[in-house]
Parts: C-alpha cells; structure tokens; sequence
C-alpha cells in the first residue's frame, strides 16, 4: 500500500501487524523503521525487537539471526537515508512533477479507462521512486508491483481481473509501461522471496538525466484526489485551479478559490491573528 495518509497507515501497521504474505512487507517495515528513528528515542536494539514483533507473523518459522539480521539490515539503511537533513525534511512529503510530454503521451490514448491505468501507473512510479542524493532529485529505473494502488488511483476497482489483463498488455505493446520478473535464489528459505515482480514506465521523463528542455505541467502534492490533474489537463470545465497553492480544485461556488488545505491554512493564519490583537488589547 503507497502511503498517502501518514498517520493512518502507521497505525494500520501497528495495530494489525504485517501478514505471511504481505507484498509490500518490506516496504512497511521500513516506513515502520523510519518513523522510529525520526520521531522516538528508541535505539537500534529496541526498534529491531518492535519491528519483529509487528511483524512477527511475517516471518513464521525463520530463525532470530535470520530475521534480526534482515531488520538490521534494513534499519542501517533507513538510518543512513533518513538522517541526511534534507532527506529528513522530505520524508513526510512528495513532491512529483508532472510535465507537459509525459501528459500529452497519456491524453492521446482513446480509450477513457486505458488512459486512467497509464496515468495512475506513472502516479504511482514517480511516487514510488523518488529519492533523493546528495541534495539531487532522483529516480529509480524500476520500482515494486503495486497493483492494488494503481487500481485504486486510476478508479478501476470495478473492473474484472480479465479486462485489466488486457489493459495491462494494451500499455505494453503500446511501450508505456513495462514488466519483468526480477528472482533471488538467496531466498529459499521463503519462497515468498524469491521472485519480485517489478515495473517500468519508459515515458516518465524524470528518468532522464537531462530534463532542461521539459516543461512542467504541475508539480502534484495533493495526494486526495489524483485524478483531478489528469482532469485538468484534459480541460475539465468545472475544474480552477487554487489561488494559492495552485493545485486544480471543483468549482462548487464562485466565492471559492482555495483548496482545503490552504483554505485552513488561511484560517489558522487569522485565528492567530486575531488571538494577537485579543492579547494586545488585554
């Protein structure tokens, strides 16, 4: 599951663990694994016994030196990344770009429900794959399976398992979007991980090494309502775009003109404001 609510999601994991054949396990362990280090005062030694009772489940029937090692691993690796300053401060939030060519790519594909699949599978690709080195925004080439959140962001959860098979070869033989199998023999222990399905979206531009010459369509940091920036492009008419933040918004009145974060952002602004005066004339 890609993490798109935060605290939510945390306290998913915490409460009801990491199950024997959960495909983004590792994955969650590591979000589980930043957010101690980031926000607790645990030291290593306590956060590897959470993270191996959270995900006790998980790892049924492997030994302790097995599995307090694979956390340990993954714990020095979180530990190198999320103690970087700025990675620290990007840790809570995504920025992605959206460019011009990557949407124009998506937009001349006729069918309605194949465009909302190549959409949501470059969502999902920019998101996932995003990193950062050494202060440089960076990509990863190809990044883990997540078909569920692809469906979910697309809003294709109505869809037969037959039809999205053929959407997904659709998007292939397009050469939009690519998979392949990636195996790890060193696994055998658990035959849950040995074989990785991973995906590629040739087309997302923030691949490349150069983009000087791409022109950004929006940069997306409103996680609730993706599909609304594929709207706009599209040339949605009920759709504006907030004065503030600029994120594109449903006209619901003509007063309004913020979304909901920077509508409360404003309010909380002129509540101090008028706490201050309040003060000043105590």
């Amino acid at each position: 599951m890609i993490v798109f609510d935060k605290e939510k999601y945390l306290k998913d994991i915490k409460e009801n663990g990491i199950g024997a054949t959960d495909q983004c396990a590792k994955q969650k362990m590591r979000y589980v694994i930043e957010d101690f280090i980031l926000n607790s005062s645990y030291r290593k030694n306590k956060i590897v016994e959470k993270v191996k009772e959270i995900a006790r489940e998980y790892f049924t029937g492997l030994p302790d030196e097995i599995v307090n090692s694979e956390i340990e691993t993954m714990y020095d690796e979180s530990k190198a990344v999320v103690c970087d300053d700025e990675a620290r401060s990007e840790h809570n939030t995504k920025t992605i770009h959206l460019y011009v060519s990557e949407m124009e790519t998506i937009t001349k594909i006729k069918d309605e429900k194949l465009m909302k699949l190549a959409y949501a599978t470059l969502i999902i690709h920019k998101h996932c794959s995003q990193f950062s080195a050494n202060g440089v925004e960076k990509y990863h080439q190809s990044v883990r399976s997540c078909d569920a959140d692809i469906y979910r962001v697309a809003e294709l959860n109505d869809v037969s398992g037959t039809k999205k098979n053929k959407m997904w070869k659709q998007l292939t033989d397009m050469g939009l979007v690519k998979f392949y199998v990636k195996t790890n023999t060193a696994f055998k222990f658990n035959p849950e991980w040995i074989a990785m399905v991973l995906f590629t979206v040739p087309f997302n531009v923030d691949l490349k090494e150069d983009k000087t010459g791409e022109e950004i369509y929006m940069d997306v940091t409103n996680y609730d309502d993706l599909m609304i920036y594929l709207k706009h492009f599209k040339g949605q008419r009920n759709l504006i775009r907030c004065t503030d933040c600029g994120t594109p918004i449903e006209r619901t009145g003509n007063s309004k003109c913020l979304c909901i974060k920077c509508a409360a952002e404003r309010k909380r602004q002129s509540d101090r404001a008028r706490y201050s005066r309040k003060l000043a004339f105590a």
